[in-house]
């Protein structure tokens, strides 16, 4: 039975995930943005963790969590 009740919780994750992935890309893609226009050195790791950590943080608040 509990298999059976599984399949709601399957159904909303997918239902979220690409609204989840395009608000991910749309956030790091503006990061990157403003950070090229301030000098920022976009291709160092330690930049791209920070911004794809907050870009991620902006993506699960679009999904209201």
């Amino acid at each position: 039975m509990a298999v059976w009740l599984d399949i709601f919780g399957e159904i909303h994750g997918a239902l979220k995930a690409p609204v989840k992935r395009i608000a991910w890309e749309r956030s790091m893609r503006a990061r990157m943005e403003h950070a090229a226009r301030n000098g920022v050195d976009i291709a160092d790791p330690s930049v791209q963790a920070t911004m794809a950590i907050d870009a991620y943080k902006d993506a699960n608040r679009s999904i209201f969590m």
